[in-house]
Parts: C-alpha cells; sequence; structure tokens
C-alpha cells in the first residue's frame, strides 16, 4: 500500500544552514564570514545552521516519479514555485541576509524511502541525495556540510550507506526521520545501526515525519492483543486469523485530525522519539551518538516530569498491550532503572534546535529544563529551517531570536555565541 505524504508546517517554517563537520566536505567555519558571495550583514551574531534543508534535482524528481501529490498534507503543487526553486545560491543569499556562515544541509520529510517495500531503489536514492550534498560541500566547503540521509526501514542498506559515507566522504553526520513507514527510531529493531552510530561517535539529527502505523494486529479499546495467538488479528469486529508475519504489514497514517502534520503531529513525533530513545534504554545503552532533537524540543518540554514519573512503575507497559504496535514492540523492553539518571537527566543529553518558531515561549521552555543557564548554553544549536520554511519566516524568526536570546541568557555574551555557532562548531568537528 502507498504510503501518501504531505509538506510539513515545520517544513513549510523550516531549513537552511548547519555547521562544518568531521567529513572532507565539512572545513573549518570561518568566523569572518561566508567566503562566497556577500557577507554576513555585520549586525548580526553569525550562526552555523544544523537544521536547513534542500532539494537536490534528482530527490525533486523521485518524489514526481513516486506519483507524491502531497507531503505531510502539504500539496506538492503548492510548493513547486516555491521550496521546489531552491537553489545553492538562493540558500547562500539568504545565509548573507541573516548572518548564515554556514549551513548543514539535511533532506526532510518524506526522505529516502519514498514507497513502502521499495528497499533497492531507496537505497539508490540515498546514494544519489548524499553524492549530490557532498559534492556540494567539497566544491564550497566553508558554506555548506552535510547530513547524510538513509534509506531506512532498510536496516542492512541503512548500515551500508553510513559505512560508505564515512569511507567516501568522511561524512560522520546522519539526518534520521522519527519514524520509516511505522519503524521509529528509539525501536530496539534498529539495534545494530545505534551500535555502528555509537562506533563512529555519530551526530544524528531527527526530524519529524508523518506518524504511522504498522498494522501486524489491533484491539478496540476495551481490549488487550497481549493474550491473543500469535496469528490473531482484528477485522471490523471480530477476531480472525491469519499469518500475517508472512505478509507485509498494512501502514497508516495515523493522524486522527484533518489538520496538516506539521501543526501538531510533528511536536509530538519529536516527543515520542525521545521518550523512545530514553525509556528503551538507547541513550543510555550507546552514549556516544550525539542526538539532536529538533523545534526545540517539539512537545517534549511539558512533558518530562509526566513521562519520567509514570516511567518508575511498569503501568504504562502494560497500556501499550491495548495499542496497535509500531515497527517494533515496546513491551518487551525493559525500563533503564539507573538511580543517578532519571528520565529528566537523560534528557538533557540530547542537543535542541531553534528551527520553527522558538519565540515566545519555546526557548525559555527549554532554558527551564537545564539547572543553570550555562548548562543549558552546552546544548542548544541554531536551526533556521530553511527551505520549507520560507526566507521571510527564516529573517523574522533570526530577529527575534537576535532581540531575545541575550536577555534570556543574562546579557552573557558568551552563552549567546555557543548557541549561534560554538556548540554547532564542536558537534560537526567532533569534538
Amino acid at each position: 500500500m502507498k504510503l501518501k505524504k504531505s509538506f510539513l508546517p515545520s517544513l513549510w517554517t523550516i531549513l537552511m544552514s548547519m555547521v562544518k563537520g568531521p567529513t572532507t566536505c565539512f572545513s573549518k567555519t570561518t568566523t569572518s564570514g561566508v567566503s562566497v558571495g556577500a557577507s554576513p550583514t555585520t549586525s548580526h551574531n553569525l550562526k552555523v545552521d544544523l537544521h536547513t534543508h534542500h532539494l537536490p534535482p534528482v530527490y525533486k524528481e523521485a518524489l514526481l516519479a513516486a506519483n507524491y501529490t502531497h507531503i505531510d498534507g502539504f500539496s506538492l503543487s503548492a510548493v513547486e514555485g516555491n521550496a521546489f526553486l531552491w537553489t545553492p545560491q538562493a540558500h547562500q543569499d539568504l545565509n548573507a541576509r541573516v548572518g548564515i556562515e554556514k549551513s548543514y544541509l539535511s533532506i526532510t520529510s518524506p526522505g529516502v524511502h519514498l514507497v513502502p517495500g521499495e528497499d533497492r531503489a531507496a537505497a539508490e536514492l540515498a546514494r544519489e541525495v548524499n553524492d549530490y550534498t557532498a559534492s556540494l560541500c567539497r566544491d564550497k566547503p566553508e558554506e555548506f556540510g552535510m547530513f547524510a540521509s538513509l534509506p531506512l526501514p532498510d536496516l542492512d542498506a541503512s548500515l551500508d550507506e553510513v559505512r560508505r559515507m564515512r569511507r567516501r566522504w568522511n561524512v560522520n553526520a546522519f539526518v534520521v526521520l522519527s519514524n520509516a513507514h511505522g519503524v521509529y527510531i528509539g525501536d530496539e529493531a534498529l539495534g545494530a545501526l545505534y551500535e555502528e552510530l555509537n562506533e563512529a561517535r555519530s551526530v544524528v539529527l531527527v526530524h519529524p515525519t508523518s506518524p504511522c502505523l504498522q498494522l501486524h494486529k489491533a484491539a478496540p479499546l476495551n481490549q488487550s492483543t497481549s493474550s491473543w495467538p500469535p496469528n490473531a488479528i482484528y477485522e471490523g469486529s471480530e477476531i480472525v486469523f491469519s499469518d500475517h508475519r508472512d505478509r507485509s504489514p498494512r501502514i497508516v497514517h495515523a493522524n486522527p485530525t484533518h489538520f496538516i502534520d506539521p501543526m501538531i503531529e510533528f511536536p509530538f513525533e519529536t516527543a515520542r522519539v525521545a521518550a523512545k530513545l530514553v525509556l528503551n534504554g538507547i541513550v543510555s545503552k550507546y552514549p556516544h551518538i550525539r542526538w539532536i532533537l529538533p523545534h526545540g524540543g517539539g512537545a517534549l518540554l511539558p512533558l518530562v516530569e509526566r513521562i519520567g514519573s509514570l516511567a518508575q512503575g511498569s503501568s504504562y507497559l502494560q497500556a501499550r498491550d491495548s495499542t496497535t504496535t509500531s515497527g517494533s514492540d515496546d513491551r518487551n523492553q525493559t525500563i533503564p532503572q539507573e538511580a543517578e539518571d532519571s528520565f529528566a537527566d537523560q534528557v538533557r543529553r540530547f542537543y535542541f534546535d531553534l528551527a520553527g518558531f522558538p519565540m515566545p515561549h519555546q526557548l525559555p521552555s527549554l532554558l527551564d529544563l537545564f539547572p543553570s543557564l550555562e548548562e543549558a548554553s552546552h546544548k542548544i544549536v541554531y536551526g533556521s529551517d530553511y527551505v520549507w520554511t520560507t526566507s521571510k519566516t527564516v529573517e523574522r524568526v533570526a530577529s527575534q531570536l537576535e532581540e531575545g536570546l541575550p536577555s534570556l541568557l543574562g546579557g552573557e555574551k558568551h552563552l549567546v555565541t555557543r548557541i549561534w555557532r560554538g556548540n554547532a562548531q564542536a558537534l560537526m568537528n567532533g569534538q
């Protein structure tokens, strides 16, 4: 079954620069500004953009060839005259206006695995998109860096692409969507990928996409699937039996509203992934992966205490029994009971970017997550969310941050500089 996606609000409000990294195309970021094109306006703080998107020509062609008419709720016809006009020069021109000295490019939703089951096409598209971007970074190393795309949920092909990008292009930063056709980041089924990324000490940017479920079996709200035989599924009002293990699961779009996915679903996709990464023990088991959560943590921040409190017992595992399954079943996971590492402590291990709409509410809430402004300033990076976010919105949000960030950080200029570019430079240079 083909899953149609729709273009993001976070995406219609995202994209733009990223920084230099541990790759050949991640050369040292200068502190004097962009070396090609107009220099960033001196009235701006120089920035490194870790959340910005691009549309290589081969990717645009692939979307059309896969018969995408919508992405995350957005009509493709509505964006063909905007995001589809992306060029490196247009990106550099915006950077100059906003004061961005380097942009780290990434492919956003729907990623490179466009059609469920078409693994070979996804692996090929990942290679083509990544090679295009790496070549651009090689030619313009002061302006562009990259996060390489992976053809998840194909685990073997994704491992091959991680190794290929590290070997051929010296790229050690990757972008993953919150889920790949219902297989969620944080699922233990992806353990081999976490091991690879952990060993390489990779930087991983998580980006939300449309929520999806794989329907192996589902039950009405007043029943539980935990006691069913392994070949039982629920269809209509009856429990029927089918050897579903030998057939591909049915994938459904899990947005219960008529609103575009980036409006409400994206922030909760981010929260969902963060919770799975912590509660399934991924963060503690693979401590060398540097995870970046987008959009200031999405809907996670007001839920930290709630999730942490409920996770102290096993009740949330019982509730999981009565739900539809995602790519792998969380019911068999054990909750890491670390006396000195609460849920909130582990959440503070993530990095958070400021793409989207960080002012006036998201950024203050993010700062409150940490015991001190000093500690918070080490975990926040800038993101423009271009090109799905229009250039006008990028400039407006950047102006709001320019005005508000110094006062939120108590006038400490070194903390401001750390968020604008220092953290990104350290991350992308493997420090």
